[in-house]
């Protein structure tokens, strides 16, 4: 009881504003840790790109192989990684499909004349999907004084952001800049996403003729080319 009471009436030190507003700036701009599963699937992409190059050098022998094997493991450890798994890929492909409208929201408000933070946080709220947190990141950024170019610097390698990220660091940090920056990015990742989808049915209808063509290849070659062959052999013969 006598512990409780001291914490109670114990004096504390008033913290200034500006130290809370730097610490909290800090806390935003540093970037969030990375979860231990990317580690953990690094390192054993790394085993098996060695297991590979091992492999390989065992199988070839000499000096020759071994070199051959360690090409083979450095290929391997720098191939690897890049393949997404499927995971990674279902969640890439939900974020490519909600960032358009995401986009025409934001620009939506900002041309209605809301400030920036308040839009990307609107945005966030109305969203509630994959890209809902990278928003409340941003629009955190932005209340706390960063500029536009500060705020979406850290998702400028992004696979989903990346476009938007360089695109409003090229231009003004005005809310009707940005509007048109983000409708002109949505158009450009619609347009993209329906020239992969027309690739992706053309190269659907290349694969679905195949396996009539090899139906109708034993015919073709028993009615079209054996009668040329055996007649061609008939006069040879004679």
């Amino acid at each position: 009881m006598l512990a409780g009471l001291a914490v109670v009436v114990w004096p504390v030190r008033d913290v200034p504003a500006a130290r809370i507003a730097r610490v909290l700036r800090r806390s935003v701009d540093a970037p969030a840790e990375k979860p231990a599963a990317p580690a953990i699937r690094r390192r054993r992409l790394r085993l098996a790109a060695v297991a590979g190059g091992i492999a390989v050098a065992v199988v070839l022998g000499s000096l020759p192989g071994v070199v051959i094997g360690i090409g083979v493991a450095v290929g391997l450890d720098r191939l690897l990684p890049r393949l997404e798994t499927p995971e990674v890929r279902i969640e890439r492909a939900a974020r490519e499909r909600e960032l358009p409208a995401t986009l025409d929201l934001l620009a939506v408000t900002l041309r209605a004349g809301m400030p920036v933070d308040a839009a990307i946080e609107l945005a966030a709220e109305a969203c509630a999907g994959p890209l809902t947190e990278d928003l409340r990141h941003i629009a955190a950024s932005t209340r706390l004084g960063a500029g536009a170019a500060a705020a979406w610097a850290p998702y400028t390698a992004d696979s989903v952001w990346g476009p938007v990220a360089r695109a409003v660091r090229r231009s003004a940090t005005s809310g009707s800049a940005l509007a048109a920056t983000f409708e002109r990015v949505a158009q450009e990742r619609r347009t993209a996403r329906a020239q992969r989808a027309e690739a992706v049915a053309k190269r659907a209808s290349v694969l679905a003729m195949a396996p009539l063509g090899l139906c109708f290849l034993p015919a073709f070659i028993c009615i079209g080319i054996v009668p040329v062959v055996v007649g061609l052999l008939s006069g040879a013969l004679k």
